[in-house]
């Protein structure tokens, strides 16, 4: 089973909002609820970015102009061939938008 994440504060917030008004049994009963959310091991989740490698010409020396390849994401060169830009971390296969 694929594993979803989300904000505790984002849930806790909802779970106030809905409950806002409520009996003291609820109330009760949400905390115990909240309790135990807040007992479950965090993990540190970072955005999925998707990118390309491209060619891109290098300007700088006269009379030389060399193709090189940059991550789509963060337009810095890199070796070609990597599944990920060192630079930045994004996943190399094509961006979701087709940048």
């Amino acid at each position: 089973m694929a594993k979803e994440y989300i904000e505790r504060d984002q849930m806790h917030d909802i779970l106030a909002g809905q409950f806002c008004a409520c009996s003291d049994e609820v109330e009760e009963t949400i905390n115990a609820i909240w309790a135990e959310v807040r007992a479950l091991p965090a993990v540190d989740v970072r955005e999925n970015v998707k990118a390309r490698w491209e060619e891109d010409i290098l300007d700088g020396l006269p009379g030389y102009r060399p193709v090189v390849i940059v991550c789509s994401n963060c337009h810095r060169v890199s070796m070609a061939g990597f599944s990920y830009c060192p630079n930045c971390g994004a996943q190399m296969g094509g961006a979701e938008d087709d940048r």
